[in-house]
Order: C-alpha cells, then structure tokens, then sequence
C-alpha cells in the first residue's frame, strides 16, 4: 500500500510476517514514521506485534523507527552493497 491509512487497513486485514515502509510513502507523500508509530502503538496486539522495518538511507530515521518500536531497517543502498549483514537480518525475521 501506498498511502498511510491504506498500509494501516492492510495490516489490519492481512497476515504479514514483515512489513517494510519507505521513509516516505510514494502515493501521498507521507510520512513512514508515522506509519510506523500507527501500527507499533495501536492498541490491537495483532498489529502492534507485526514486524516493521524502516527503508532509508538516513541513519536518523531509522533510529527513530526503532525507538518507535521497529526492528533495525535498511537503507536502499544497502540492496546494492554486500548482502550478508541484510540478508542476515531479514532472515532473523522471516526464517
């Protein structure tokens, strides 16, 4: 999803075992850390539980992601780097 009441609703609806939002989100221009704060302080455990992580090449709002309750993300330069230490981290997640 694209918009931040959207990704909210689809994580509401859906199962998902890791949910990775973009620093800002392409459709409205919002912020992902406010996507991220709506599903990891919502009082519903189900989405509150659900993995996140943090798309950004800025340090900073990764760190704020994490203080907001997401997992240690990744900056897409990473997806162009050696892949061990990302691939590592996203296998924690997922198995």
């Amino acid at each position: 999803m694209d918009t931040l009441h959207g990704a909210v609703e689809a994580v509401r609806q859906g199962d998902f075992d890791l949910v990775l939002v973009n620093r800002i989100l392409d459709a409205d221009g919002s912020s992902g850390l406010a996507l991220v704060r709506e599903l990891k302080q919502t009082d519903e455990p189900r989405v509150a539980n659900t993995p996140v992580m943090l798309v950004s090449n800025f340090a900073e709002a990764r760190h704020q992601a994490e203080a907001l309750g997401a997992l240690p993300g990744f900056g897409k330069d990473d997806l162009y780097a050696p892949k061990v230490e990302l691939i590592e981290r996203l296998k924690s997640v997922l198995g």
